[in-house]
């Protein structure tokens, strides 16, 4: 079988499992600012608007590559109307692997020689805190951060190569390990156990990042704050910015722009710790 062949067998077997369609996605970054994103085919092929999210279809493969052999990562997820019956659980110890091989209702992708995703396919649609609670409740010690976004995952795509720097290079390249028939039977889970989950849950306001921020010669810089933990540095700088009253999207955009290493982060997960970092400086500022 050809390279070509796996990837479009990978294709058919994920899209099965998903609920026979799949969005594929495309990550870059904008090399001026490091703002990362992930964009469709459709729209990479400069489709109508209205298309940019329609289900894959195998020649979308192409373009997929091309972007796969300039650097670029390629995930997948299920299509809008069937991601309430899937959770993505990601970070995967061994130690589940060995438990659920035989259960059903289980996808597992290799995402690196070491990293492990899977896809749960549920016997019921579920809400944001359902998701949270099977994650978090089942699959403890997974990628917990996952959890509080549940909605819309992307998980790796089987048959590309995995592009982080870390692994350059030798590019390990993402397969499916195992699929299993029939679906994973979600106990009910009570109005109760959800409204802990629900507060926990809740989406803290969006911020605008701005690619082309022109830096304040009276503003501080985030290198007056180092220390020798990334997540207290970022705190101390955007402390400093919320003390001189700077507003919440101009502290969000400096430190984007002022933190050099998140080339192995997705964007999603950048954006919520910059929202949860800032807004934690303002709310400290506040009180």
């Amino acid at each position: 079988m050809t390279f070509t062949e796996k990837q479009e067998k990978y294709f058919t077997d994920i899209e099965r499992f998903l609920g026979g369609s799949i969005v594929l996605g495309i990550h870059g970054y904008v090399k001026d600012s490091s703002r990362q994103y992930v964009v469709t085919p459709a729209k990479r092929n400069n489709e109508s608007a209205d298309q940019w999210n329609r289900p894959a279809v195998i020649t979308d493969l192409h373009i997929c590559r091309d972007a796969n052999s300039r650097g670029q990562d390629i995930f997948v997820r299920p299509t809008a109307e069937n991601e309430a019956f899937f959770i993505l659980i990601d970070d995967i110890p061994d130690s589940y692997i060995n438990a659920e091989y035989d259960k059903p209702g289980r996808l597992l992708v290799a995402s690196s020689a070491t990293g492990r995703q899977m896809w749960l396919k549920c016997n019921r649609a579920l809400n944001r805190e359902e998701k949270i609670f099977v994650s978090e409740t089942f699959y403890k010690g997974c990628d917990s951060s996952a959890a509080r976004a549940p909605g819309q995952r992307n998980g790796r795509c089987p048959g590309f190569f995995n592009k982080k720097p870390k692994y350059a290079p030798t590019f390990p390249v993402a397969s499916i390990i195992w699929a299993t028939e029939g679906v994973y039977e979600v106990p009910e889970i009570s109005e109760e156990d959800q409204a802990p989950l629900r507060k926990k849950a809740d989406i803290a306001l969006p911020v605008k990042i701005s690619a082309d921020y022109v830096f304040k010669a009276n503003l501080p810089r985030r290198s007056d704050y180092l220390t020798d933990n990334e997540s207290v540095t970022d705190f101390r700088f955007c402390l400093a910015l919320a003390r001189r009253k700077v507003q919440r999207d101009e502290i969000a955009t400096m430190l984007h722009a002022e933190r050099t290493n998140w080339e192995t982060k997705g964007f999603d997960y950048i954006e919520r710790y910059i929202i949860k970092t800032v807004d934690k400086a303002i709310n400290l500022v506040n009180q």
